[in-house]
């Protein structure tokens, strides 16, 4: 009996063993189960964040290079870093296109503001969501004429948590050129008065534009658009002022002054005015050194004359004046000078109007004349005026 109470005593101790045993197996398992498990999330979580910062990474660069290789114009100053890129696009409702960070968001504008076509649509729409924080983004512009521009992106993005072991950042440094030419089909508009269409040595070498009219020149000016250049015809060349014609230069060179169809190099229709003389001048005949300069004679009226030489007969002679004297000439302020071409020739004036002369004289003595008159419309012309 007492060797049955000694053997049942020793199985009750080894089961108090083995279950402290058993006890401690299980504690350092669990441990390194739930070390695993930690482990094993802290890397989940990393991965994720990776993934995630990753991913919008390459939308927002893919994104970007869309639209600066479709751009027609990188609007921003070249050299100067800015984190707003503003892009000229051909689509008009697309022009213009703004890039640019805000309270760590990529922002996207596009199309005009309607006050300001110049400058962006204030409505915007996210590049990146809530779950990543953009550091920085910054462009700079880099010319390389004659090839296109190029922007150079610096960016960086980190995961939005609060676990440091979450926060992953990520850093990009790229450039993307534009790929096609600048065209537009919207009105292309300066941001500043300031800027200038080519520069000093390194100028374009046309320009195309259409043909335009007088009211509405092709070559014009922002605060004067009814004054300019046009395309008056076949190589002609128009010039208005306050929407009208003013003066044309034709195909032969003939300018136009208040007429559309010169016949000469110069053409004025209406009064001329100058400070100077009135001349012309020819080569002189065997001297190729020299030339002959007459000039106009000048008077206080718009006179008109006509000359000739006669012959007389019967006691008096009527001369009758040809239309080109008669149509332009007034009948009032007609003067004659008579000179015989022979000695103790008597010679007078019985009657003169613009239409014909009548002299009295002696028969078979020649003699020559000289009428002078004013011209039809100008009989007031006034010397003397105020300045």
């Amino acid at each position: 009996m007492y060797f049955s109470q000694y053997l049942s005593m020793n199985n009750k101790a080894f089961t108090l063993i083995e279950l402290l045993i058993y006890t401690a197996i299980f504690a350092v398992v669990g441990g390194l189960m739930t070390g695993i498990l930690v482990t094993v999330t802290q890397v989940q979580q990393r991965q994720s964040s990776t993934t995630e910062v990753t991913g919008q990474l390459n939308f927002v660069m893919q994104r970007l290079r869309q639209l600066v290789s479709e751009s027609s114009n990188i609007e921003i100053n070249a050299g100067v870093t800015t984190s707003t890129l503003k892009l000229r696009m051909k689509d008009p409702a697309k022009d213009p296109t703004c890039i640019s960070l805000v309270n760590g968001v990529i922002k996207l504008a596009e199309g005009p503001n309607p006050s300001n076509p110049n400058n962006c649509t204030t409505n915007t729409s996210d590049l990146t969501s809530d779950r990543v924080i953009v550091d920085t983004l910054n462009f700079k512009k880099f010319t390389q004429y004659p090839g296109h521009d190029t922007v150079s992106i610096d960016i960086q993005i980190s995961y939005n948590s609060q676990n440091p072991k979450s926060r992953i950042q990520r850093t990009l440094s790229t450039a993307i050129a534009r790929v096609s030419a600048a065209t537009f089909d919207s009105n292309l508009l300066p941001g500043s008065t300031s800027y200038e269409i080519g520069q000093q040595g390194a100028a374009w070498g046309r320009i195309y534009l259409n043909d335009g009219s007088a009211s509405s020149p092709a070559y014009t000016f922002a605060n004067n658009s009814s004054l300019g250049l046009f395309r008056a015809g076949t190589n002609i060349l128009g010039f208005s002022t306050a929407g009208a014609e003013r003066m044309r230069i034709d195909a032969n060179g003939n300018v136009g002054i208040g007429t559309t169809s010169p016949t000469s190099k110069l053409y004025v229709d209406g009064n001329l005015t100058v400070t100077g003389t009135k001349s012309f001048e020819v080569d002189y005949p065997g001297d190729s050194n020299k030339k002959i300069v007459y000039v106009a004679l000048e008077g206080p009226e718009a006179g008109t004359y006509i000359r000739g030489t006669a012959m007389c007969e019967n006691q008096e002679i009527q001369i009758i004046f040809p239309d080109y004297f008669r149509l332009v000439t007034a009948q009032n302020g007609l003067t004659a000078s008579l000179t015989p071409r022979n000695l103790f020739s008597n010679l007078y004036i019985k009657e003169l109007t613009n239409e014909k002369l009548i002299v009295g004289c002696e028969p078979g003595k020649p003699f020559d004349y000289i009428v002078f008159g004013i011209r039809k419309g100008y009989e007031n012309f006034k010397v003397i005026r105020s300045k």
